[in-house]
């Protein structure tokens, strides 16, 4: 464990994206996304270098760290063949975990494979692998937790906060308004998939031809080119309705189907094929512009109606959805607020 002092802890996230991070105290040590030394972009498994990478940058080992966090509220399976620890012990940990929802899955391919005989997944030798301390916490953090903590903990702001946090999807959430102060976070509306901004815009992605969750800013300067007015009663229909800070009409998306390959997760919408209908209609253009003036109107409607109703002066926010610049841009000028922090 680290010396008495400011606790030091590391953070793992396993998915797209995939990544470390390590603090000490209040100070970010280091953080960095798997690849940059796969140089596979968005590569989304085990991100044992940026695990690495974190420990070496804090001068430290393993058993010196006083908590893991993991960015999700189930262990994730890839970590489970380098971390080495009694499966009763991570099982008792995990338990114990602020954080820890019932859907959390407890190993059970591994058991399964053990019962039936079949080998259990094990690295080879020239991988690295931890022998972890059963007394250091492991704590799972609920996805859209994290990314409102990423905000409001790098900010500045001490109190009177208002965080959104929006993406596709993360453990069954897509957007959550919070209000922070003094170091506490506490949701005051969350929505699941049909409240989905993120899917509504990535869909709109794929259908002009782009990769969700890397392609949206594509979709975002092409609609500069368009007229965000020709296409619009189009996609309304695939759009979730906000009004005065609630979902007023949710859509129920399609569950994408998900394609891997090099290492790298790709999905599919079957509504991106109305997108692409819409192509023999409406210029890419103009079908981009509708979309991108649809989010910015939307997520004003979700956010103006939280900032009046706490009267806050600083927003903070995070998440997939908050890459786009432009809306972000908007939210600024149409907000009365003192700052915007957008991590």
């Amino acid at each position: 464990m680290s010396p008495i002092g400011d606790p030091l802890i590391l953070g793992i996230h396993c998915g797209h994206d995939s990544g470390a991070a390590i603090i000490r105290g209040n100070k970010i040590l280091a953080a960095v996304v798997e690849e940059r030394f796969t140089r596979i972009k968005h590569y989304g498994y085990l991100p044992i270098e940026s695990i690495n990478y974190c420990l070496h940058r804090a001068k430290a080992d393993i058993n010196d760290l006083d908590a893991i966090a993991i960015a999700q509220v189930s262990f994730p399976e890839e970590l489970k063949p380098i971390f080495k620890f009694n499966q009763k012990i991570l099982k008792k940990k995990i338990k114990a975990a602020k954080g820890f929802k019932d859907r959390i899955r407890l190993g059970l391919i591994g058991i399964v494979r053990k019962i039936v005989g079949l080998p259990v997944s094990t690295p080879p030798d020239y991988f690295q692998t931890y022998e972890i301390d059963h007394n250091i916490p492991i704590f799972l953090i609920e996805h859209h937790l994290a990314h409102a903590a990423s905000a409001y903990y790098t900010s500045g702001f001490q109190s009177d906060n208002l965080i959104v946090t929006a993406d596709g999807i993360g453990d069954r959430i897509s957007t959550v308004v919070w209000q922070a102060n003094d170091g506490i976070i506490e949701p005051l509306v969350k929505y699941s998939r049909e409240g989905s901004l993120g899917w509504f815009y990535g869909i709109v992605t794929e259908g002009l031809g782009w990769w969700i969750g890397n392609g949206e800013g594509k979709t975002m300067g092409l609609a500069a080119y368009g007229n965000p007015n020709l296409a619009k009663n189009e996609l309304v229909r695939l759009l979730p309705i906000y009004k005065e800070g609630y979902l007023q009409r949710g859509y129920k998306f399609s569950l994408p189907s998900e394609w891997v390959i090099k290492d790298t997760r790709h999905w599919h919408f079957p509504e991106s094929n109305f997108i692409q209908n819409l192509l023999k209609r409406y210029k890419r253009e103009d079908i981009a512009a509708a979309c991108q003036a649809l989010l910015e109107e939307q997520m004003l409607n979700l956010v103006a109606y939280w900032v009046k109703k706490t009267d806050v002066q600083h927003l903070c926010s995070a998440g997939g959805v908050f890459l786009n610049v432009k809306m972000n841009q908007y939210l600024l000028n149409n907000l009365d607020i003192n700052d915007y922090h957008i991590f």
